[in-house]
């Protein structure tokens, strides 16, 4: 058996509609992730004094992620933002910050970039974050100890 269609219906089907195309196709938020490890060939500034030699250690040929934090203005300033929250539960830690609207023709000293940083080497990876974005949390693991084990995964929106 077919509904009937009343009046009714048919005035709520066409604001459903009509929203539904006012609205326009909604837009995921772009995607924010660290790579999850960092390959790097270090070489040392100057070669060492004899009888020493350098060498590439075979044992650490990719870096895994170790940490993550947000930047304000340069990322050659290094301007780490402090998170605003935390939280632990068990063996697993959530921090990150929540960030007010910057315009779009902000000054270069207002833009927020995610670094992301990779054990057993100085470097990191940045980017700027996207305009729009509200949050982003990080999930870390803990040993037993407290100390961080690894990141487990970031989220913005």
């Amino acid at each position: 058996m077919r509904p009937i269609a009343t009046p009714l219906r048919a005035a709520a089907l066409a604001l459903c509609l009509a929203s539904a195309a006012w609205a326009g196709p909604s837009e995921p938020a772009p995607a924010l992730a660290c790579p999850a490890s960092l390959e790097v060939r270090e070489q040392p500034g100057s070669a060492p004094a004899s009888p020493w030699l350098a060498l590439t250690d075979p044992g650490l040929p990719v870096h895994a992620l170790s940490g993550v934090s947000m930047l304000q203005g340069p990322p050659e300033q290094g301007a780490r933002l402090v998170p605003d929250f935390e939280r632990k539960a068990g063996r697993l830690r959530h921090y990150g910050w929540t960030f007010k609207p910057v315009p779009t023709s902000a000054a270069t000293d207002e833009a927020l970039w995610l670094a992301c940083s990779y054990h057993h080497t100085a470097l990191i990876l940045v980017r700027p974050v996207p305009a729009g974005m509200k949050r982003c949390e990080v999930q870390e693991r803990l040993l037993p100890t407290g100390r961080s084990l690894g990141i487990e995964g970031l989220r913005c929106e």
